[in-house]
């Protein structure tokens, strides 16, 4: 059973008296001298945590007024300068050359701070969820196929793809429809062919026979490896890929009600350190977009 702990404010010969009292104590602890000294232990235990605790946070507060002050001090000194800019002299003085690589410094340093203080401590997920990383793409089927208009493929700035990497995909050629085969089956077999009778295992179904009639595929295109905006989700990003094994999927990327933070340093080199941009995994994975479009 637990021991008692101090309540706030409370004082020790207050505590040591409830704690010695305390019904479970007694049953776990019937020595009169033993329970005391677990009750002034766990009084002192609890006292240095507290202590500890509020030396930690006294801390903070003082370092946030210094960090104030001198922010404040910097904006004060910088408010003199731009105040000033009507007198020559201080008009010549930003001239030189030695202060130029100064202040390019400093605006680099003030920069970070403002987005370290700013954006660091938000959920820096945007467009991106973790559980994305081995998310498995879709098989490309008549139900799933989108062909995208011109307008919809995002540029390279958005996603990082390579344009050389870009081919056109005939879906009706690479997969042959019911037609196709039966034509194919009746060539191979010559004059040994015979259409297959209900029952038979190569005997197409009702809907094989159905999509057939309507050529699924026929005419059907789309670029493989050039991400595309998907409006209707569930994901902002889509792209059509080979998988490992030769198979062309649907890799699915990016939070529709989240924004790419990119522009932003500190954000971009948060999110590409944490999921490993450098070693982003294969295309047919959604980190590897997320990635490129970070």
């Amino acid at each position: 059973m637990p021991i008692p702990n101090p309540k706030k404010s409370e004082k020790q010969g207050d505590f040591v008296s409830r704690c010695m009292g305390d019904e479970t104590m007694n049953k776990e602890f019937p020595d009169q001298k033993q329970r005391a000294a677990v009750c002034y232990s766990q009084f002192k235990k609890a006292d240095a945590n507290i202590a500890a605790s509020d030396s930690l946070e006294e801390y903070k507060n003082e370092f946030l007024e210094m960090s104030v002050g001198s922010l404040n001090s910097i904006k004060k000194h910088v408010e003199n300068i731009l105040t000033s800019l009507d007198n020559p002299m201080v008009k010549e003085n930003l001239t030189e050359s030695w202060l130029q690589g100064r202040i390019a410094i400093t605006e680099d340093y003030v920069l970070t701070i403002h987005n370290y203080v700013m954006f660091v401590q938000e959920n820096d997920d945007e467009d991106y969820e973790e559980s994305e990383a081995d998310a498995s793409a879709e098989d490309l089927t008549v139900d799933n196929l989108y062909i995208p208009e011109e307008s919809e493929y995002v540029t390279a700035e958005e996603v990082a793809f390579d344009e050389a990497e870009t081919f056109e995909y005939d879906i009706a050629k690479e997969r042959p429809g019911l037609w196709e085969n039966i034509r194919r089956k009746k060539k191979r077999e010559g004059k040994n062919y015979k259409p297959a009778k209900p029952g038979d295992k190569d005997r197409p179904s009702k809907e094989a026979w159905k999509k057939a009639q309507g050529s699924e595929y026929q005419g059907r295109k789309v670029t493989l490896n050039k991400p595309f905006r998907t409006s209707g989700g569930p994901k902002k990003f889509a792209v059509y890929v080979k998988n490992q094994s030769g198979n062309v999927v649907i890799v699915r990327f990016g939070d529709p009600n989240m924004k790419i933070k990119k522009n932003i340093p500190a954000r971009r080199k948060s999110f590409r350190a944490r999921h490993n941009c450098d070693n982003p995994g294969p295309k047919w994975k959604a980190r590897y977009w997320a990635c490129k479009s970070w």
